[in-house]
């Protein structure tokens, strides 16, 4: 579990933070490595934020989307299988009144032939 929070600090670190700091800290850390196009880093700070719960007090919309940056972020290191299984959960969560919805589509079959490789 340290390993999984250390974006945060690690589990010492963590525990001394409030859960809402801990919220605004990785969700921060989120949106620079999805603007840098980090996307280690993105998945890294994902884990820790779906590990402390933090996912599960997002709004909806907010939830759908970070399945769509995960399977972006899968798929830009290197994991087309697990990729298009996030992009198909995004697929059936968001239906096509996600925000983005055009681009799930329009990655989907280039993702399907990187999958079956």
């Amino acid at each position: 579990m340290n390993k999984i929070l250390s974006p945060i600090g690690g589990t010492s670190g963590a525990a001394g933070l409030s859960p809402q700091l801990q919220v605004d800290i990785l969700e921060s850390q989120l949106m620079d490595a999805l603007h840098k196009q980090d996307y280690v880093t993105f998945l890294s700070n994902l884990c820790a934020f779906e590990a402390l719960g933090h996912a599960d007090i997002l709004a909806p919309p907010q939830r759908i989307e970070l399945l769509y940056h995960r399977a972006v972020g899968l798929r830009a290191t290197g994991k087309p299988l697990a990729a298009l299984m996030a992009l198909n959960e995004y697929l059936n969560t968001a239906g096509n009144s996600g925000e983005e919805y055009q681009q799930a589509i329009m990655m989907l079959r280039p993702l399907q032939e990187e999958a079956r490789k």
